[in-house]
């Protein structure tokens, strides 16, 4: 029972890395044959007998696997928190990844918004059911918000909200009219030649991509191109051509 618990393993989460990347598929001969040599390796080499199990991990040897879009969006979104955090009490955060919500709670109290909160346990987040097509906010009441890499989600279907093609615009809109005047949004999400993926994510023209926030003024862009590298104090035209790069925007409300 467990070398079929085993073979399930390994043949499962092979087809999920060629899904993922089918590129992948030319070299899976090469990543199963030393999956199996590395296994019987550390077998050979377990003198005590210890009783384990597998979850086969592929394609990770040879490359580096974090997220390049979510580890430099937080970088940039923290530091720009952090130099504004003597003007307001405590930052808001829309729907972003968690990790990023809890390293802003290390120096920051946050109110996280989320269409199904998380079960987290830290006394500087404090944690909002909200819709980020309804916010529970009166207009212009925000002084530092931000909602990292999910604009692009929203209307498609992927996290179970409703289908809406004009989803995103409303979204921006929404965060537009919650800032305060004086106050920051952060905003990321793919940009560089438009296009949709159903039900994944969009990918937004980086200048076109402006008027969705009406009012505001961009005060800095960063992105992360398609080559992986952070570029501070960029421009949204920089990005055009690009094909999934992440673009980092910060607004201000000055009226």
């Amino acid at each position: 029972m467990r070398k079929l618990k085993n073979a399930y393993l390994i043949v499962s989460g092979m087809l999920i890395q060629i899904i993922r990347s089918p590129k992948s598929a030319l070299s899976f001969f090469s990543e199963l044959g030393y999956f199996f040599r590395t296994y019987r390796a550390f077998k050979k080499a377990d003198t005590e007998g210890q009783k384990f199990e597998t979850l086969p991990i592929f394609f990770q040897r040879r490359e580096s696997t974090f997220d390049r879009h979510y580890v430099y969006q937080a970088y940039w979104a923290s530091s720009i928190i952090k130099a504004n955090s003597d003007t307001f009490d405590y930052h808001t955060d829309v729907s972003s990844n968690v990790s990023y919500v809890v390293q802003l709670a290390a120096f920051i109290p946050v109110h996280f918004i989320e269409f199904n909160p998380p079960k987290l346990n830290l006394d500087p987040i404090t944690l909002v059911q909200g819709d980020l097509l309804n916010l529970p906010f009166e207009d212009s009441s925000v002084k530092s918000i931000s909602c990292m890499h999910v604009l692009e989600h929203i209307g498609l279907g992927r996290y179970g909200d409703p289908i809406d093609p004009l989803g995103m615009q409303k979204a921006c809109l929404e965060l537009t009219r919650a800032l305060a005047i004086g106050g920051h949004l952060l905003v990321s999400f793919p940009v560089g030649k438009p296009k949709v993926v159903f039900n994944a994510h969009r990918v937004l023209h980086p200048v076109n991509i402006l008027k969705y926030f009406p009012g505001l003024k961009l005060k800095t862009f960063a992105m992360v191109g398609d080559k992986g590298g952070l570029q501070l104090d960029s421009k949204p035209e920089n990005a055009v051509d690009m094909n999934f790069a992440c673009g980092m925007y910060c607004f201000t409300k000055e009226f």
